[in-house]
């Protein structure tokens, strides 16, 4: 086995490790590789490719995770609406509020900016870009 096929499987040890740990140094020590290797492997741009792949999914996890939990959570402040303390009423109407305001913006938002990707596009089509960054579609 090629020296470079070697490193690459040790890639998913690495990049486990570096989702877990709080420092590059920890990262290296867990994936029993020197902190040069992790450098270099943090200079892979294949490498690198990877691990955004991996970091993406961990945040699409946790992001969905949170939203099974917002249902939950406007419960709870739709409950505190009812409160007795007028200042928790007030601290509930004021989150919900804010927060359909957001959403309604966020939705705008996102709609002006698919006219306008629409209008660029040659096929005419909105562009799906990805929201973790240009390096990220999995190339």
């Amino acid at each position: 086995m090629s020296g470079k096929s070697n490193a690459r499987g040790r890639w998913p040890a690495v990049i486990a490790a570096l989702l877990t740990e709080r420092t590059h140094e920890a990262a290296a020590a867990k994936a029993g590789i020197s902190g040069a290797t992790l450098r270099r492997y943090l200079n892979d741009p294949a490498f690198v490719r990877e691990y955004r792949r991996a970091r993406r999914d961990v945040v699409e996890g946790a992001i969905g995770r949170i939203q099974q939990a917002a249902a939950k959570a406007v419960d709870v402040l739709e409950r505190l609406l009812d409160s007795d303390s007028a200042a928790i009423q007030l601290r509930a109407a004021a989150l919900l509020l804010d927060q359909a305001v957001q959403g309604v913006s966020a939705i705008d938002v996102d709609s002006r900016l698919a006219d306008v990707e629409a209008r660029l596009s040659p096929e005419g089509k909105p562009v799906q870009p990805s929201p973790w960054g240009a390096d990220s579609k999995g190339t």
